[in-house]
């Protein structure tokens, strides 16, 4: 039996419903939609297969887990609690690239960063015997979702690791027509 997994695609306001049917296209079960993303299950392969064919979606993240935070200790206890370890190997290099509230109470980005990165940090040292995580391995960017109700959602990208701090794809430039560099006129 194969293992599934809680995937996330988020989009653009108003393409949920063509992500939706990009996803039930694929065969997959679609479990929730809601404004700006849609989630499904699905197996290891469907990882693989979402990212290589899923057009309306921005990218696709796995679920690690969901909890109610109204406050930043409520996020620390939460992220602590979390099967990390599954994710993150002994060495592994992790920060949490994204850090997104809505109307919620816990609504500073980079404090969230912050107290979701030391809760990790704790989860994992104590998972692995450490005292100092060396973070010399393997990079995983992370993230957090905040939503009105005060519920976290922490993920992380499914897919293969990003090199360089980027956690999607880049957009493509279009080479400048000038062949002299821009200056400023003042």
């Amino acid at each position: 039996m194969k293992q599934l997994y809680s995937l996330t695609a988020p989009c653009h306001f108003g393409l949920e419903a063509v992500l939706k049917r990009e996803i039930t296209d694929l065969g997959y079960d679609v479990t929730a939609t809601e404004n700006g993303k849609v989630t499904f299950a699905g197996d290891a392969e469907a990882i693989v297969r979402a990212n290589l064919w899923l057009r309306t979606a921005e990218r696709v993240l796995l679920d690690v887990g969901s909890f109610r935070a109204e406050s930043f200790e409520d996020l620390f206890q939460g992220t602590a609690a979390l099967p990390l370890e599954e994710l993150i190997p002994k060495n592994g290099k992790f920060w949490v690239t994204k850090a997104t509230s809505i109307n919620s109470k816990v609504f500073s980005p980079s404090d969230i960063q912050s107290v979701m990165k030391k809760a990790m940090v704790k989860r994992l040292g104590e998972h692995y015997g450490l005292t100092r995580f060396p973070e010399d391995g393997k990079p995983t960017p992370s993230g957090s979702l905040f939503t009105t109700t005060g519920s976290a959602c922490p993920w992380t990208p499914a897919g293969p690791p990003c090199t360089g701090g980027a956690t999607g794809l880049r957009p493509r430039r279009r080479p400048s027509r000038r062949p002299w560099p821009r200056r400023s006129c003042c």
